[in-house]
């Protein structure tokens, strides 16, 4: 019988691909990158600096931030370091998709890929999120960190362990989750950012995959909070049931949210480090508490218009893995 042995759950921001003196070029592009209140009413770069707390301005310093570059990094090599000495036979990756592939014509709720490979492909950056925002105006230091999601010259086929694809599917319509599935990408294309920054910063070597893409952002069929956890128990119940006896890791890579924010307000409101995001679910977690599913709808007001996209991988994920 198949097990969960890893979990983790990692922002994939692109400031992880970046230097912290690089920080504070993200004024650049904010100041024209539309943004939320946290009530979800839309709202200008300035007027959420206008109402920043006054200790802002001490998180932003060039110390603070290479303080945080430090604690960033080393978080990411201790799930790089975790994720090789697990022994995994495959790797759950749970992600979103920020009209990468899939678009308004056939945006899927939930999709399992369950192809033998899935490819990463070189030279994808204007294809990356932020690049249908930032469009022309998009600076070559955005670019050269969405870059580093994806392979430097040539494609590379990534495996994928399609029988335990294929059973997840099977099982999770046996407990009554419509999931959409994909053999294939689109001609030409590849594994969207989400995906990349697991196989090209946490992998030391290929270990087979199995993504499953999330809508996390783009209405009108985002699934609910409560939806997210219980199909992540459903995901780990599909897992436990499978006959081979393997190692089975969890990933949640996801663009996670920092509290009391809509969309991130410059460097200042990006600057949380890995390992101190201020979650409320991810609280839930670290206590032990069992979330039940009533009080999973009442965690995050809002959502389907708060733009709290990350969220969902990592309720998911928590599913899995409580």
């Amino acid at each position: 019988m198949a097990s969960i042995v890893f979990g983790a759950g990692t922002s994939h921001t692109p400031m992880l691909n970046m230097t912290a003196e690089e920080w504070p070029l993200f004024e650049e592009v904010d100041r024209h990158r539309p943004h939320q209140h946290p009530d979800g009413q839309a709202a200008t770069y300035d007027e959420l600096l206008a109402t920043a707390p006054a200790s802002m301005r001490q998180e932003i310093t060039p110390e603070r931030h290479v303080q945080r570059h430090g604690e960033a990094m080393s978080a990411v090599d201790r799930l790089r370091d975790g994720l090789a000495g697990a022994a995994l036979d495959a790797v759950i990756v749970v992600g979103d998709d920020h009209k990468e592939i899939y678009h308004d014509d056939n945006m899927p709720s939930m999709l399992v890929y369950r192809g033998e490979t899935i490819a990463n492909v070189p030279n994808r950056t204007g294809r990356s999120p932020g690049a249908n925002v930032d469009g022309p105006r998009r600076p070559n230091w955005m670019q050269r960190a969405a870059a580093r999601y994806y392979e430097e010259s040539e494609t590379r086929h990534y495996p994928v362990h399609a029988g335990l694809a294929n059973h997840l599917i099977g099982a999770l319509i046996e407990a009554e989750f419509d999931v959409s599935s994909a053999n294939a990408l689109p001609a030409g294309e590849g594994e969207g950012h989400a995906f990349g920054f697991v196989h090209r910063r946490l992998m030391t070597k290929a270990v087979p995959v199995i993504p499953v893409v999330l809508n996390t952002y783009y209405p009108p069929n985002q699934p609910s909070p409560r939806r997210c956890y219980r199909l992540g128990q459903a995901i780990r119940e599909a897992i436990e049931g499978y006959p081979d006896d393997l190692r089975v890791g969890v990933v949640a890579s996801a663009r996670a949210q920092r509290q009391g924010c809509g969309r991130p307000a410059g460097p200042a409101a990006r600057a949380a480090p890995l390992g101190q995001l201020r979650d409320p679910q991810l609280d839930l977690r670290r206590r032990g508490a069992r979330t039940s599913r009533s009080a999973l709808g009442d965690l995050l007001p809002g959502l389907p218009h708060a733009g709290r996209h990350g969220h969902r991988p990592v309720l998911r994920s928590l599913g899995m893995t409580s």
